[in-house]
């Protein structure tokens, strides 16, 4: 198997790409200069990523990965200020904020992701 990865998409925060011949994809969080840190435009793309990957059928396994020494630091304050002091929402719509950690959250408890750890 090559190591040849092809870019998928790529948004200014993410890049997305897929290794050849596979069914591995690869979400790199693009912000090096903010060590990462989760703002409204990567978290977009990152979400956006997510439902490229889904559509593709040949995709079984997604790597995360931050570009420069640092994974991610966090969200980044001035993101999670906006979205607390915006304009009130639907009691069910979640804000990104919470969609994200929603999402982690299933990545983090997924008994297939566990099992791969061991």
């Amino acid at each position: 198997m090559s190591e040849a990865w092809r870019g998928l998409k790529e948004w200014p925060e993410l890049i997305l790409e897929e290794l050849a011949d596979a069914g591995v994809a690869r979400i790199v969080l693009n912000r090096p200069d903010k060590r990462n840190c989760l703002n409204a435009p990567l978290v977009a793309a990152f979400f956006e990523a997510l439902d490229i990957i889904r559509r593709n059928r040949d995709l079984k396994v997604v790597i995360t990965k931050g570009a420069g020494p640092v994974y991610s630091s966090g969200l980044d304050l001035n993101f999670l200020r906006s979205v607390n002091s915006g304009p009130t929402r639907d009691w069910d719509q979640p804000t990104p904020t919470i969609r994200l950690r929603s999402t982690i959250s299933v990545i983090t408890f997924c008994p297939i992701c566990w099992a791969a750890r061991k």
